[in-house]
């Protein structure tokens, strides 16, 4: 029997990683991220178990899960990773046009061949900046 610790440190450390592989790059849309959420959830209650409560059990709810979970959501932990992506693009194009680090704009209006991309790829990180959870 493993333990609730070590399950928890194997869904970190090797179910997180392979499931949010390139995220990064993923347009997110709202099925997606609630499908994620589904699963995330499964596992930890597979991990978790359920709850006695005067005698019944019953299954944890999912801010239950989260409180004992002690960490973000897939999906924030997702958001989180692409704003940090996207910084690290800001430098690498400023770097490439000059000396001194540029806005966020320099992102998008540097020579794309997809103008349809560039548009998603603005409006999906534009709106982790303001809600990433």
């Amino acid at each position: 029997m493993t333990s609730k610790n070590t399950k928890i440190l194997m869904y970190k450390v090797l179910i997180r990683p392979v499931l949010t592989y390139a995220s990064e790059t993923w347009t997110l849309l709202k099925i997606n991220e609630r499908r994620l959420g589904l699963f995330e959830r499964r596992v930890l209650r597979r991990i978790f178990g359920a709850k006695q409560e005067n005698g019944i059990w019953r299954k944890r709810y999912n801010y239950e899960l989260y409180e004992m979970f002690n960490d973000s959501d897939i999906v924030v932990h997702i958001k989180v990773k692409r704003l940090a992506w996207a910084g690290h693009l800001i430098l690498k194009i400023s770097r490439s046009y000059s000396d001194t680090p540029n806005s966020v704009g320099i992102l998008w209006t540097s020579d794309q061949t997809d103008a349809e991309t560039s548009t998603s790829q603005h409006t999906t990180l534009t709106t982790d900046i303001h809600a990433p959870g």
